[in-house]
């Protein structure tokens, strides 16, 4: 093998390397998924905030979610449009895709000519219900001391807790006000207020979906702040003025909406 040969192989596994996103299954490209806003829990993990790309892919998309998808082309090819190979299953909304129906849905990448450059397919899953982050996993229930406020992030999930990508909206009303408050929100992140013991439920409007969460307020002294319950618990009466106070109309999703939620 001559020096150009070897240089030439090298260079290429190097860019192989390091690509983001799936490989196309013709093995031409690379799709990488991109977040609509930082409603879709696939690209705001616990810690990192928000990032509209990731270096990875992700397992599920949840039925309603919305998101974008970027094709990078092979070495020297020109830039592909992707496209859904069925709107039964993957619409395409102006600047996003929407999960219409669960299944495999495909994408496919396209030059200008129309040639196929590439495929790829997404495990679209229906929302079977909501959770939020404790010790590491999805819990269906909530515990919060009396007088105390904590943050908690819901997530959309399968009916095996797999959680699913996706950006969608959210809105959140409980059966007893004078038992918990719902103080503020900034998309799946809400911030509840234990005002009176016993057990009360959230209600969680996931673009158009209705789930509900079971929230039980202790009268106990509250422990030490821990991310048992998805965030610390603190004292309500320490509690800053909420930055995004809930309103009659729940307008927290304008902006996302634009984007054309479902």
């Amino acid at each position: 093998m001559g020096v150009r040969a070897a240089f030439t192989l090298v260079g290429v596994a190097a860019l192989t390397a390091c690509h983001d996103g799936l490989q196309g299954e013709l093995g031409n490209g690379w799709f990488e998924y991109q977040c609509v806003n930082d409603t879709d829990t696939f690209c705001s993990d616990r810690g990192t905030g928000f990032r509209s790309r990731r270096a990875d892919f992700p397992e599920f998309v949840g039925v309603g979610g919305r998101f974008r998808m970027d094709y990078e082309p092979p070495l020297f090819g020109s830039a592909g449009q992707v496209r859904t190979a069925s709107s039964e299953r993957i619409a395409r909304r102006d600047d996003h895709f929407i999960v219409v129906s669960a299944g495999h849905g495909g994408l496919f990448a396209r030059e200008r000519s129309g040639q196929v450059l590439d495929v790829v397919h997404l495990d679209c899953r229906a929302v079977a219900n909501v959770g939020v982050e404790r010790d590491g996993e999805v819990r269906g229930s909530v515990e919060l001391a009396l007088g105390f406020a904590a943050s908690v992030r819901v997530l959309p999930v399968t009916s095996n807790d797999e959680v699913l990508a996706g950006a969608f909206s959210y809105s959140f009303t409980v059966d007893d006000p004078d038992r918990l408050t719902v103080r503020s929100h900034d998309g799946p992140r809400v911030r509840l207020v234990g005002d009176a013991p016993g057990r009360t439920r959230l209600h969680v409007n996931l673009s158009g979906q209705e789930f509900t969460l079971e929230v039980d307020v202790v009268d106990r002294q509250a422990p030490e702040p821990t991310g048992d319950s998805g965030a610390s618990q603190t004292p309500a009466t320490q509690e800053p003025d909420a930055q995004l106070p809930i309103t009659d109309d729940d307008a927290s999703f304008a902006e996302a909406d634009e984007d054309g939620g479902a």
